[in-house]
Formats: structure tokens, C-alpha cells, sequence
């Protein structure tokens, strides 16, 4: 059984699927940890679901890693962080995940976790917009960030929204210098 469906069988409450996911995570299986995760927070396990999470991410599955940075900075089952949320977005950014691009984005454009930087936020937003699928509320939080920065920042920003999408290994850590980008 493919990886997805383990998660879609579970949460409409096919026992058999439900058996078939526990046991792959008891056999170690690093993506059914992550799916595991995924179910127990629709549970509302929260605990759980930040267990699971944390295994996954350990091994470096980055969707878990990404996860991980919601859990974190929701404080669901785990203790609210920002910081930690940020750089569990960043690992899991620097692998192209959209969901961490655009959530990594937001943090660094208001300096939650972060330094504040505008520029590197809305091309990380940007960036996920060009590696994943759009939703009118991450449009709706694009433009008004977007509308904060001059004409030469939104330039700049789309030129590194470019890089960031076609090479998420150059997603910059708070500490980087992308001047020169």
C-alpha cells in the first residue's frame, strides 16, 4: 500500500489500513511515522502526533520536519516555540517542501523565530507558490506583505524566489548574507 493511503484509510476508519500503519511504524518505517503523526493530530493527539513527528524528523524526513515546525509553533502537543519553528521549517525548506518555503516565509517577513527580513520572506512565500500549490489565503498574506516593500525590494525578492525554487539548498539561515544574490 502506497504511503498516502495508509493516512486516508486510517482517518475514515478502516481498522484493517488503521493495523497495516501501526505496523509499519512499529517495523521503523520512517514515512508511516510521519503519516502517523499526521493521523494522530486529526485525532487530536497532539502528544502523539509531536512524538511521531519528532521520530520522523530525526531520521530526516522532511515532511515530519515541516510538520514539526507547525506542531511547534501552534504549541500543539509540544511546548510553543518560534524559534524552534523556525529552524525545523528552515531543514525541511532547504529540501523544496512548499508547505515549509511558505511557513518559513511568513515567520522571517514578521521576526517570529527570526529576524524580521521582508525581502527574504515574500521570496520564500513566492518560492513556494512556484514549487507547490496556491491557496487565496497565502495569496491574501503574499499581497500584504508584498505591499510593504518598494518597487527594488519586490524585484529582489523575485530574483531570489527564483533561486530558492529551483535550488531550496541555497534557502538562506537567518544568519546568511543574500545581498549579493
Amino acid at each position: 500500500m502506497q504511503d498516502h493511503r495508509w493516512i486516508i484509510a486510517a482517518q475514515h476508519g478502516n481498522a484493517e489500513d488503521l493495523s497495516n500503519l501501526r505496523s509499519a511504524v512499529e517495523n521503523g518505517h520512517v514515512n508511516a511515522e510521519t503519516w502517523m503523526a499526521f493521523y494522530e493530530h486529526t485525532t487530536g493527539n497532539n502528544v502523539a502526533s509531536a512524538h511521531w513527528a519528532w521520530l520522523a524528523s530525526q531520521s530526516g524526513q522532511p515532511v515530519a520536519e515541516s510538520f514539526l515546525g507547525t506542531l511547534f509553533n501552534r504549541g500543539w502537543g509540544i511546548s510553543l516555540d518560534p524559534r524552534a519553528a523556525h529552524a525545523w521549517w528552515l531543514r525541511s525548506a532547504q529540501t523544496g517542501v512548499p508547505d515549509a518555503l511558505y511557513n518559513l516565509g511568513t515567520t522571517t517577513s514578521a521576526g517570529r523565530g527570526s529576524v524580521s527580513n521582508p525581502v527574504i520572506g515574500y521570496a520564500l512565500m513566492q518560492a513556494a507558490m512556484i514549487r507547490g500549490p496556491r491557496f487565496p489565503p497565502m495569496m491574501q498574506n503574499m499581497a500584504r506583505v508584498r505591499s510593504h516593500l518598494t518597487p527594488q525590494q519586490y524585484q529582489h525578492a523575485a530574483r531570489l524566489a527564483q533561486g530558492f525554487a529551483s535550488d531550496p539548498n541555497s534557502v538562506p539561515t537567518p544568519w546568511s548574507d543574500t545581498s549579493k544574490r
